[in-house]
């Protein structure tokens, strides 16, 4: 199967296993699955899935979506479809239950509006193809803009991505987020992130 084009479920039920036992079946009786190793595991063994071994190549982009139209869902088949490696990966993920709802000025976080979490991934090892992946990456990003709510995801914004992208990360709640910085790090000691600085 290494190198085809596959299309993933990835689930997590957060609860007693019987119970997502039953909301997991009728993913599990919707088609015929080449694979399923959904089983109970720990957060910690979820989560590093997806980690990177080895010298791997990462470019990255991810948006909020407002909706998942038909005419998003077209838009991101025909970029997916065009994916310079298989190593380029479409993330769509839908948002709901705990996540959408404390109101927007409840947390630093304030995106309980979007309905999907859009994640485009390219990974490579050949420094040669360094352009390739990353093009596909900016353009896939670009074309689905229309479709999104404008917010950023903070735990996926890269290094090239600018101050607009933190603030969009934080919403109206960037303000407040600011003068909490100017109180407690008006030297900005603690920067070593996709900063928010103590001058705006």
């Amino acid at each position: 199967m290494y190198g085809t084009r596959v299309t993933m479920c990835i689930a997590c039920y957060a609860g007693p296993p019987t119970e997502g036992e039953d909301a997991l079946a009728p993913l599990r009786t919707a088609g015929d699955p080449i694979a399923d190793s959904v089983r109970p595991r720990s957060y910690a063994s979820f989560q590093a899935a997806g980690e990177s071994r080895g010298s791997i190549r990462t470019s990255l982009r991810s948006q909020y979506l407002a909706s998942l139209s038909d005419s998003a869902i077209e838009t991101i088949g025909e970029h997916a479809a065009r994916a310079p490696s298989s190593g380029a990966t479409v993330f769509v993920s839908p948002r709901s239950g705990a996540e959408t709802a404390p109101p927007t000025d409840a947390t630093a976080y304030p995106h309980r509006d979007a309905t999907h979490h859009l994640l485009a991934e390219a990974r490579w090892e050949e420094p040669a193809r360094d352009d390739d992946h990353v093009a596909w990456v900016r353009e896939f990003h670009d074309a689905v803009r229309p479709y999104t709510t404008g917010a950023a995801a903070m735990n996926v914004l890269t290094a090239d991505e600018g101050r607009d992208r933190v603030r969009a990360a934080y919403g109206e709640n960037y303000g407040r987020l600011v003068d909490v910085k100017r109180r407690w790090d008006p030297q900005n000691r603690f920067r070593s992130n996709r900063n928010v600085p103590p001058d705006g």
